[in-house]
């Protein structure tokens, strides 16, 4: 019995719209079905491939732990990071002071291109520099220059004449190349 009107009544559905509305929704159900299958499958193959790379990852890192250097070359890069590392704790004032006292002990025609630690199994204190000068005399004057300073002391080891060929102007200069010895005075006068 219907109470409605008869404009508020639904209308008797098709067997056309039934059949449509099922077909969607049975689409839809395969299709996120297949979705969840999918990607399970793809997360499968991820997680293998995750796998292969951390084998190969642990692998390498077992190569490199088996990797060693010898006990000398490894007892040589100990001294020189320690070196690094009792300058870097020292306060900069020092490391300023020295290197304002090199710069004006050399002369104008004095390079020093490097500053390095010594042989550390024989004194702790002790690096060399190396560089070249003009004349043997201006590196002569540079060693006694610094032996002059309050606080440190330095040694000639060795020197060789350079010559090079200027390609613009075809002169041929000549500099000699110099490696000094500087330690500080109160470790120079124990070592002595």
């Amino acid at each position: 019995m219907n109470i409605l009107p008869e404009e508020y009544r639904t209308k008797p559905l098709s067997k056309f719209s039934v059949l449509v509305a099922l077909f969607f929704t049975t689409a839809f159900s395969l299709t996120a079905l297949f979705m969840i299958w999918k990607g399970k499958a793809e997360t499968a193959e991820l997680e293998e491939q995750v796998a292969a790379e951390h084998l190969l990852f642990m692998n390498k890192i077992s190569d490199l732990e088996k990797i060693t250097l010898p006990t000398p070359e490894i007892a040589a890069l100990t001294n020189k990071i320690d070196f690094v590392g009792s300058i870097l704790s020292q306060s900069a004032a020092k490391f300023v002071t020295f290197m304002y006292t090199l710069e004006n002990c050399a002369g104008d025609n004095i390079v020093a291109e490097r500053i390095f630690p010594g042989d550390f199994a024989v004194l702790k204190d002790k690096y060399t520099i190396s560089g070249y000068g003009k004349t043997i005399e201006d590196i002569l004057i540079f060693v006694d220059n610094i032996n002059k300073t309050s606080f440190l002391t330095a040694e000639l080891k060795k020197t060789d004449r350079r010559e090079t060929k200027n390609k613009e102007t075809e002169s041929v200069e000549s500099y000699e190349n110099f490696e000094i010895e500087v330690f500080p005075q109160k470790v120079q006068r124990a070592r002595r």
